[in-house]
């Protein structure tokens, strides 16, 4: 039979990686600026908070688009500078081999450890993804418990999820680039917040303009948001959403994907707005500027929220997609997760796609509405920067 380990105090949260390494934290005895275990928020904004990513990619005749709300795209480099942030220690270990991965997870289990592993997402038959996906959809998740040759996983449900050892080892070696990476924290330590919130609050503001790479600048942060903008917003760009993703099934394709990435995809509701809101609510008695800096956050979430309620409106075809993906989200996080219908649901998703017959002018009406969104979030989020002290 599958325990927990005794350490663990919760699993689940509204963003996989973040949730499962806050827990980790907490079963470790972090607790946060309230004295409580340090909770998801507060995990999300000592990692770096929200940032802004946007891209167009089109392979063949099919684009699609992706949006990512966190100061970094990919979950481990997000998760990376909590450690030194908390000022305390964050073990991380990797290897290509996976005989070595599992015995590194082996010493783990025997302890009783939470650890969080990298895996393919299309590895695990619970995330009804296709296989191919295994390859290209990273995420963290914890192991929480084990016995019988089976683990327990912490990936957002509030009850951990059952998984065979095999299973779950060929996951962690799905995703290559990975490398088994897997990540612990001892027991014992402890905080200094007023030290670490101010610190990573800085860090994270300034993070929000800094690309990974030069030639992502005019995509990321205050730039990306205004470049968003004026895309929705400009019929006639050669590179706009009207002509990109311009009716039918393209547009389909672009409204569901905004909606996932604002919702869902390394996000949570949106655009992860409300989520550091909460952060800087519990920074706020440390740290000055915290408080306005929240309400400025709510102020963009509420924007976020109406996109995402535009874009689902646009056309019943894309109402419908969305909602498959909302219903998929919800078996995710139940104690009755079920692999096949998470499979199905993921089927039913890609046939209301290519259903949708929204014509050329109703997405492009549909398209100017969200820029002028797109373009107030940009003037928001420019005074949260103000208020943070980093512009």
């Amino acid at each position: 039979m599958v325990k927990p380990f005794p350490s663990v105090v919760r699993v689940g949260g509204r963003q996989p990686d973040v949730g499962a390494f806050a827990n980790m934290l907490a079963a470790a005895g972090i607790v946060g600026p309230d004295g409580r275990p340090i909770s998801e928020a507060c995990t999300f904004g000592i990692a770096g908070g929200i940032g802004f990513l946007y891209g167009v990619f089109v392979y063949g005749d099919e684009p699609t688009m992706t949006i990512v709300g966190r100061n970094t795209s990919m979950p481990n480099t997000f998760v990376e500078p909590i450690g030194e942030r908390l000022g305390i220690e964050v073990v991380t270990s990797s290897t290509g081999g996976a005989k070595k991965a599992s015995k590194q997870l082996d010493a783990m289990i025997e302890v009783g450890a939470v650890a969080v592993c990298m895996v393919g997402s299309g590895g695990l038959p619970h995330a009804g993804l296709p296989a191919e996906a295994s390859s290209m959809s990273p995420s963290l998740v914890g192991v929480v418990g084990s016995g019988g040759g089976d683990l327990l996983l912490d990936d957002r449900g509030l009850a951990g999820l059952v998984i065979d050892r095999n299973t779950f080892d060929s996951a962690r070696s799905a995703y290559k680039q990975g490398k088994h990476l897997l990540i612990s924290v001892a027991a014992g330590q402890s905080v200094d917040w007023e030290v670490a919130l101010p610190t990573a609050i800085a860090a994270g503001a300034a993070g929000f303009n800094t690309p990974p790479v030069p030639q992502f600048a005019s995509n990321i942060g205050l730039a990306g948001l205004q470049k968003f903008a004026k895309l929705l917003a400009t019929p006639k760009d050669p590179k706009s959403w009207a002509k990109v993703f311009p009716s039918g099934r393209n547009s389909a394709i672009g409204l569901t994907r905004l909606v996932d990435c604002i919702t869902y995809d390394y996000s949570s509701q949106a655009n992860s707005r409300w989520l550091y809101a909460e952060f800087l609510d519990e920074a706020s008695s440390l740290v000055s500027g915290a408080a306005d800096g929240a309400e400025a956050v709510r102020a963009s979430a509420a924007l976020w929220e109406q996109i995402g309620q535009i874009a689902r409106q646009a056309d019943p075809s894309i109402a419908a997609a969305c909602g498959f993906s909302d219903q998929r989200d919800q078996l995710l996080r139940s104690e009755s997760r079920d692999d096949a219908q998470m499979a199905s649901l993921f089927d039913e998703k890609q046939a209301a796609i290519e259903g949708c017959l929204l014509s050329a002018v109703d997405a492009t009406e549909v398209y100017v509405a969200l820029g002028e969104c797109v373009r107030q979030i940009a003037d928001i989020e420019a005074h949260l920067l103000d208020l943070l002290g980093t512009r």
